[in-house]
C-alpha cells in the first residue's frame, strides 16, 4: 500500500476533510485493514510520525518511510532509556548495511538507511529510509521503497 502527499492530494484532502493527514492516513488504514492485502506501507516523510508507525505494526504489517536527516534515533534501547538521541543525519552508516535503532516514541526497533543519489542536475541528494522490519537488507529495503515512486509518475 502506498501513501502519497503531493501538493494536489493534500489541498484537496485539508480542504474537504476535518482530519489532519495523519488522522486521514490512521482512517484509511483501519478500512482498508478488512479490504486490501499488503505487507508494506510505504510513504513518505509527512507521514513518518510516531503515531503511524504504531498503528500500521498494531495491523499487523510493516512500514518504510521515507525519514527526515533532523529525526532523532538511539543506538540502542539502553541510550534510548537515557535519552541519549542523536539526529539522523550524524550517523555513521556502514557501507550497504541499514542500522538497527530506536525511535524516541516507537516501542520495537526500526531499521534505518541512508541512500545517496545524483539528481538530474548533477548535485546530490540524500534519503534516509525507516522499516519495521529488520530482516531488510539495504538492497531489500530500497527496493521496497522505489515502489512508492510508481505512484508518484
Amino acid at each position: 500500500m502506498v501513501i502519497s502527499s503531493t501538493a494536489e492530494t493534500l489541498t484537496t484532502c485539508l480542504v474537504q476533510w476535518p482530519y489532519s493527514k495523519n488522522e486521514y492516513l490512521q482512517q484509511m488504514l483501519r478500512v482498508a485493514q478488512q479490504q486490501i492485502a499488503y505487507r508494506y506501507l510505504l510513504a513518505d516523510s509527512w507521514y513518518a510520525s510516531a503515531e503511524n508507525m504504531t498503528l500500521v505494526r498494531q495491523l499487523g504489517h510493516h512500514f518504510v518511510f521515507a525519514l527526515e536527516s533532523s529525526r532523532t534515533v538511539a543506538l540502542s534501547a539502553e541510550a534510548r532509556a537515557k535519552g541519549q538521541f542523536q539526529a539522523v543525519q550524524t550517523l555513521a552508516f556502514p557501507d550497504e548495511q541499514p542500522l538497527r535503532v530506536y525511535l524516541r516514541s516507537v516501542q520495537e526497533a526500526v531499521l534505518v538507511t541512508r541512500q545517496v543519489f545524483t539528481n538530474k542536475d548533477g548535485s546530490q541528494g540524500t534519503l534516509y529510509l525507516v522499516s519495521s522490519d529488520t530482516d531488510l537488507s539495504q538492497t531489500q529495503l530500497t527496493t521496497i521503497y522505489q515502489r512508492r515512486w510508481k505512484v508518484e509518475e
